[in-house]
C-alpha cells in the first residue's frame, strides 16, 4: 500500500488529527497507514464530486476571472465540507458520572479550541469582526473563560 509520504493531504491531516486527538482509537487500527490513505482517497474523491456539484449549481460567466474565482470558491466550499466530515470528534460517550460534584463545570461551555460551544455567542461574532484585532479578540476571549465557573 502506499507510505505515508505518498498519502494525500486528507489522509496526512486526518491521521495526524487521530495520533493528536483519538490516541486510542488510533492505537485500534491494526494498519493506520493503509486505513487513513484509503479515507484520504475517499474524502479526495468526495470534494471533487461536491466540487463539481458546487460549480454545476452556480450561474456561469463569460468573464473568465469571475468563473476562476467561482471555481476557487467551489474547490473551499468541497474542502470546508469534507474535512469537517474527516475530522469530526468521535460521538460522545454515554454520561457515566452520575454524582454531579464530579462534573466539570465546563462542560458543554467551552470547545477544545477555547471557543464557545453556542454558535449563537458574541465571541463567534467577534472572530468574524475585522473591525476587531486579533488581541482585542483574545482579550475579549480570555474575559469570557475568566467569567465561566472554575473547575
Amino acid at each position: 500500500m502506499e507510505s505515508r509520504n505518498e498519502m494525500n493531504e486528507y489522509a496526512q491531516m486526518a491521521m495526524h488529527h487521530w495520533q493528536i486527538h483519538r490516541p486510542s482509537e488510533y492505537a485500534q487500527i491494526p494498519d493506520p497507514e493503509s486505513h487513513f490513505a484509503a479515507l484520504g482517497q475517499q474524502a479526495q474523491e468526495r470534494a471533487v464530486q461536491i466540487e463539481e456539484d458546487v460549480v454545476r449549481s452556480i450561474p456561469t460567466s463569460q468573464d473568465y476571472l469571475d468563473s476562476v474565482a467561482r471555481r476557487n470558491q467551489a474547490r473551499a466550499t468541497a474542502r470546508e465540507i469534507v474535512l469537517a466530515d474527516l475530522l469530526l470528534p468521535p460521538e460522545e460517550a454515554p454520561e457515566t458520572v452520575t454524582d454531579p460534584q464530579q462534573r466539570d463545570p465546563l462542560d458543554g461551555l467551552i470547545d477544545p479550541t477555547g471557543m464557545p460551544t453556542d454558535p449563537n455567542h458574541p465571541l463567534w461574532e467577534d472572530l468574524e469582526n475585522e473591525a476587531i484585532s486579533p488581541s482585542e479578540f483574545q482579550r475579549r476571549r480570555k474575559a469570557w473563560i475568566a467569567s465561566l465557573p472554575t473547575r
